[in-house]
């Protein structure tokens, strides 16, 4: 892309007509518009003080990654002229941050280049009450989550106006990695249930939805509690239970749960679901059924588990698997 064209596009994207003209005194562009030339060092001072995080909220939400290009381009010379940003924690007009534009776009370089700076508020939330980690997390951009949650002062459990937290929405849509990295920082809540519609723990998303992996993850973190009860009295289990687009993910899961927390089948949700299915239903009795042998051997290692046991029509384990 020639210098003019990508002048012309920056030119469009900043928001204010003020900063075009402060831009165009501060630098130069060179011939082929890959690097910027200080020409005023005055006017670099005022652009890069006061005005650099706005054009790169503005550049992030506009132009994608040549904006940002330009924009640390702008910044890097401004600062090796001397000056530095003071204003990295702006909020644009829309509520947002160049921090959490930067999370939400997955532009790991841009957040670790933020997070550099001591100055930056990396709790500041946007228009939604979300955080740059919540939002990073919910798009699944591991690289800017993992640069976020190595800062100490990073506050995990931080509920957005939606009632949800990173870890909620990481395990709600299925990113895997992003609900491991999460799960390194010790003081996350993994048994946040959030006092909003639909009301449920990030392993209940996780279980609900067959993504296994996360499930897995989650069950290792030994505070963990299974039978958190959800809306209309579901836990974990009853939701993985009750998968019907997925069969592979439902036995997965609930065979991974019965293993790791043998109490989720004593939980009297669990016990109220079973006999929905059928009066005096086992779990043993609900596993056959699935015909899935690993999952047969978890409930059959279930504390006070009985074979011989009979519902209420005289059935056995032993007669539905005939």
């Amino acid at each position: 892309m020639g210098g003019s064209n990508r002048v012309a596009k920056l030119n469009a994207c900043i928001p204010m007509s003020a900063w075009q003209y402060v831009f165009s005194l501060a630098f130069r562009v060179d011939g082929d518009g890959s690097t910027l030339e200080v020409v005023s060092t005055a006017a670099c001072k005022m652009f890069v003080q006061h005005a650099s995080v706005p054009l790169v909220a503005a550049l992030m939400s506009r132009w994608g990654d040549a904006g940002l290009g330009w924009m640390m381009d702008a910044w890097a010379t401004g600062k090796a002229a001397g000056f530095s940003s003071t204003n990295v924690n702006f909020v644009n007009k829309e509520g947002k941050t160049a921090l959490i534009l930067a999370a939400s776009e997955g532009h790991s370089g841009l957040v670790v280049a933020f997070l550099s700076r001591p100055e930056l508020d990396v709790n500041m939330v946007g228009s939604k009450g979300n955080t740059a980690l919540t939002i990073a997390a919910a798009g699944g951009h591991n690289a800017a989550v993992a640069a976020l949650v190595r800062r100490p002062e990073l506050d995990v459990n931080v509920v957005g106006h939606d009632g949800g937290t990173a870890l909620k929405w990481a395990a709600r849509e299925g990113h895997d990695e992003a609900v491991i990295t999460l799960l390194f920082r010790r003081e996350l809540d993994v048994n946040f249930i959030n006092d909003k519609y639909p009301r449920k723990t990030a392993l209940m998303w996780a279980a609900e939805r067959g993504h296994a992996a996360a499930v897995t993850a989650l069950l290792d973190r030994p505070e963990l509690d299974v039978n958190v009860l959800g809306d209309i009295s579901d836990t974990a289990m009853t939701l993985a239970a009750k998968i019907d687009n997925n069969a592979a993910a439902r036995i997965q899961i609930c065979t991974k749960i019965l293993r790791k927390h043998p109490r989720a089948a004593a939980s009297e949700a669990w016990t109220k679901w079973l006999a929905r299915q059928a009066e005096g239903q086992t779990t043993i009795m609900w596993a056959v059924g699935l015909n899935d042998l690993e999952l047969v051997e978890a409930a059959l290692c279930l504390p006070g588990a009985d074979p011989t046991a009979r519902r209420k029509d005289g059935k056995s384990a032993r007669d539905l698997s005939m």
